[in-house]
């Protein structure tokens, strides 16, 4: 390949000496952006590791959605945060790794650092970029089984709390924060019995899909616990607008699942938060509340968290501490007549569940 070749400038005039054979040699890419942050200049390494001809690269900009980035877990990258963008706005160098589509519809994983460059007036940005498809995806493996659950490959509750942090850090000072809404498959424990453990892995499965499909790119979805997934809402907007995202999902997700010739119903409940002052762990402790106080009085409904209602934690404590006793199968069953007021004849009896939860003793009755 001839110097004339190595790197292509947006006038056309080809660089010379020293500088063309460094960068005709390198097997990293090369981009400059200009100050409207269009690309202005480029190397062959650039063009063989994004997959684009030079007049295909010349005037892209690293905010176009044909890029479609991602993060390294899967999630959408917001284009605003591609270091070159972001050196544009700091004046000061940056480096990540993304993932970024090809023309032909593969994906390549690139370590991408830019810093700026002042040529008397002018002001540049420079980015290279080494291609790590190679290293990303052996190395990736155990970073994507870590944080991914496994059955429905959606982010894990670890994942997705650092998702939410993420969020709200990110998130204007004069903003809301973002929203996190919780989905539980009611009665899941019965599905499990009815269908066997194919056929309750089969509704988790086809719960996760439906809910990503509603969640579009622009919103993070999570597994959270065993019948429990959540969804999070960048720079959500009025909670009417949340609660009809929550309605959609809610009736989406109801809408009939097929296995082995039969159709099985789910029964979807939905708890909501909308915040920023509690952090992700507390975001989504408090949306799992919501959630709960909505299955304690009416399930399959929609419930927003009222941080100011000390409710919400007494009803979260009692479903946990009686789900607890359960477990440790110390919940004692008390029976007790029942007579007929005139003749004092006893004519039935009725099951009482009594159990200590948080510190107070809990009557559960035949409803």
């Amino acid at each position: 390949m001839g110097t004339e070749e190595a790197f292509v400038w947006e006038s056309g005039a080809a660089a010379d000496g020293l500088l063309g054979q460094v960068l005709s040699t390198m097997g990293e890419g090369v981009v400059i952006l200009g100050e409207d942050g269009a690309f202005v200049g480029h190397n062959k390494a650039a063009e063989s590791i994004l997959g684009l001809s030079s007049d295909q690269l010349m005037g892209r900009k690293p905010t176009d959605e044909q890029w479609h980035p991602t993060h390294t877990d899967g999630t959408y990258y917001p284009p605003e945060d591609h270091p070159a963008v972001r050196t544009m706005q700091s004046g000061e160098p940056h480096t990540d790794i993304m993932g970024v589509s090809r023309p032909d519809g593969t994906q390549r994983w690139i370590r991408v650092s830019s810093n700026p460059i002042f040529l008397g007036e002018s002001r540049y940005t420079a980015a290279t970029f080494a291609d790590i498809t190679q290293l990303q995806m052996t190395s990736g493996m155990a970073e994507h089984f870590a944080h991914r659950d496994l059955l429905t490959d959606v982010p894990n509750r670890i994942m997705f709390e650092q998702l939410v942090e993420v969020a709200l850090e990110r998130a204007p000072e004069d903003h809301v924060g973002c929203a996190v809404v919780a989905v539980g498959i009611d009665h899941f424990g019965s599905t499990n019995k009815h269908l066997g453990p194919r056929g309750a892995d089969q509704v988790l499965i086809e719960t996760a899909k439906r809910i990503r499909a509603l969640a579009g790119d622009r919103a993070d979805v999570g597994r959270i616990g065993d019948d429990q997934f959540a969804v999070l809402l960048r720079n959500p907007g009025p909670d009417g607008q949340v609660r009809t995202f929550a309605e959609s999902l809610r009736l989406s997700l109801g809408d009939p699942i097929a296995h082995n010739g039969e159709e099985h119903l789910p029964s979807i409940t939905v708890g909501v938060v909308v915040g920023r002052s509690d952090g992700g762990h507390g975001l989504i402790m408090a949306a799992v509340e919501a959630l709960e106080a909505a299955k304690q009085r009416e399930r399959g409904s929609i419930r927003f968290f009222d941080g100011h209602d000390p409710r919400e934690r007494l009803v979260y404590q009692q479903s946990q501490g009686i789900r607890r006793a359960i477990a440790d199968q110390v919940v004692r069953l008390w029976y007790q007549p029942i007579r007929d007021l005139s003749s004092k004849a006893k004519i039935g009896a009725e099951a009482l569940f009594r159990v200590d939860v948080a510190g107070e003793r809990v009557v559960l009755t035949p409803d």
